[in-house]
């Protein structure tokens, strides 16, 4: 039987350095700051005991490497991280595809991608969602049991965990 309520994890790469002569934005690493701030929204999530089942992530340098902090602190293996590379360089509807071509048997998915796409997605969600800043997550709560149903069943914004918030 399939689970009544699927939660999506919107999250926002960690801080990374800067594309510059010699290293293009695809390839771009996090900043030793901006794994510190993914560890500790990872912890906040798992003091509230909210985990994702499976990580969804742009294939860029940044986004990956902030899936795979996310995906240690949850416990999940590298399998359980999925890449797309509509969201790297896809529009926010390329965001929507990947929500709605996600696996029903997974009930907790986090994304993990760019601005400004994540941040509109949030928004789309609820207004007064401001900006993601990087390492920012927005938990979404949807009341369907498949994830082509999740913005019609829609039910709450559960969390909003930035950084410097905590």
């Amino acid at each position: 039987m399939m689970n009544k309520e699927k939660i999506l994890f919107i999250a926002r790469h960690a801080k990374a350095e800067q594309a510059h002569d010699g290293i293009n934005d695809f390839d771009r690493k996090l900043l030793p700051e901006g794994i510190q701030r993914t560890e500790k929204i990872a912890h906040k999530l798992l003091s509230l005991n909210m985990r994702p089942d499976l990580i969804v992530s742009s294939p860029s340098v940044r986004t990956l490497e902030t899936a795979k902090i996310f995906a240690k602190f949850f416990a999940l293996s590298e399998n359980e991280i999925v890449t797309h590379q509509t969201l790297y360089d896809g529009t926010t509807n390329d965001y929507f595809d990947a929500i709605y071509a996600l696996p029903d048997n997974f009930s907790k998915v986090m994304i993990v991608g760019h601005n400004p796409m994540v941040s509109e997605l949030a928004s789309f969600f609820n207004k007064k969602i401001e900006p993601l800043p990087t390492s920012g997550v927005v938990v979404l709560e949807s009341q369907s049991s498949f994830w082509f149903e999740f913005v019609i069943k829609f039910v709450r914004v559960r969390k909003v965990l930035f950084p410097k918030k905590l």
